[in-house]
């Protein structure tokens, strides 16, 4: 089957492009100019934002056969056997599934050998921290005397998790969540050339959901490639499974009111539609987050917002003071420990719209001064 799905279609080849992460672009670059190649790499950072593509990147630039260089050919048996998975030097390892003892040992007797056909052996270890103390224990031993043939680069989303021994062993480099605007700009590229005619502020819908992962990003894309023609906001929803903006407001204009019971009927209308308690949580309180800080800076991007999307919210904020939208976030922040942990969390969300409601319906200036019962 030679179909690739988009995120492995659109996976960077060559450092420049590499979406947003131009800090650990640069240092890696210019330790390559510099000839100061570390021997073990840390890349942290949310899931989804490239540490495993830049890692693959910096084995073809480091095994190129045109030399080592930032701009790797691509092109070469090196980068093409790097690039399909199948090069001998440089080895993949999934540390959720090979995570013992053993698997470390077999790592530490391969690391001896030269490399078959590369300058390097890259030995690329995603999700590094559920590695179990014994194994830990069996890295370190080779990081901290590694074969000058052999480069190491550690992922991880939870470097909290690694021993001090390993951290301090390693060369760390922070990725972060990439911004709902780098994330528009390269979907925006994709859907072009996959003939996708889709919005752009459906396309930052897209991006808020996948909350700084572009890979996340590029399969709800799919999913939209899959759906066809007739793309629209009803069409958003269900893919993303969550409201979309213009239910979001219709909830907002019935709790603005105080009125409960068409809250509570558009809230269940979302639970029959599938979409689950969690989910609608979340999406009110991005909203409301991102209402209270276009309310307080009229900034889009500190809002996280699209210039159409602005215009409505002006509408929604008037009569609706930033501190009562304080406060409704505030109370709904509240209640996250008890909606995590309860047996039906539809209940408890059901309740907590009801008393807001109430008191809202009290006016804007008595909600805002009530503390939560």
């Amino acid at each position: 089957m030679d179909y690739l799905v988009l995120y492995r279609k659109w996976r960077p080849l060559r450092f420049e492009e590499i979406t947003g992460q131009e800090i650990p672009v640069k240092i890696l670059t210019n330790s390559i100019k510099k000839s100061s190649i570390h021997h073990a790499y840390l890349f942290c950072g949310p899931r989804g934002v490239g540490k495993t593509t830049t890692a693959r990147i910096l084995a073809m630039a480091l095994n190129c056969e045109n030399g080592i260089t930032t701009t790797p050919c691509g092109k070469c048996k090196s980068c093409t056997a790097i690039i399909s998975g199948g090069s001998l030097d440089v080895v993949e390892i999934d540390a959720a599934s090979h995570r013992g003892i053993n698997e470390i040992r077999d790592l530490r007797e391969r690391v001896k050998y030269a490399p078959l056909q590369s300058r390097f052996k890259v030995y690329i270890i995603d999700e590094v921290h559920m590695l179990t103390q014994e194994a830990f224990n069996a890295l370190l031993k080779t990081l901290e005397e590694p074969p000058q043939h052999v480069i190491f680069v550690l992922a991880t989303t939870d470097p909290q998790r690694l021993p001090e021994t390993i951290l301090s062993r390693c060369l760390r480099i922070n990725f972060n969540a990439i911004s709902e605007e780098d994330i528009v700009k390269q979907l925006k590229k994709i859907a072009q050339a996959e003939n996708l005619k889709i919005g752009e502020d459906l396309l930052y819908r897209i991006a808020l959901k996948a909350r700084g992962s572009l890979r996340d990003a590029e399969v709800y894309l799919e999913q939209l490639l899959v759906w066809g023609e007739g793309i629209d906001w009803e069409t958003i929803s269900q893919i993303l499974r969550e409201p979309d903006d213009q239910e979001m407001d219709a909830f907002t204009e019935a709790l603005k009111k105080g009125d409960g019971k068409k809250a509570i009927l558009l809230f269940n209308e979302w639970i029959d539609r599938g979409f689950s308690s969690e989910n609608i949580y979340y999406s009110l309180v991005t909203y409301f987050r991102n209402m209270l800080v276009f309310a307080l800076t009229g900034e889009e991007k500190l809002a996280r917002v699209s210039s159409q999307r602005s215009a409505r919210l002006k509408e929604l904020l008037q009569g609706f003071p930033a501190q009562q939208i304080q406060k409704i976030l505030k109370d709904f922040q509240e209640i996250e420990v008890l909606l995590r942990h309860s047996l039906n969390p539809q209940i408890v969300l059901e309740l907590h719209i009801l008393q807001t409601a109430q008191e809202l319906s009290k006016g804007p200036e008595v909600a805002a001064r009530n503390p939560s019962s």
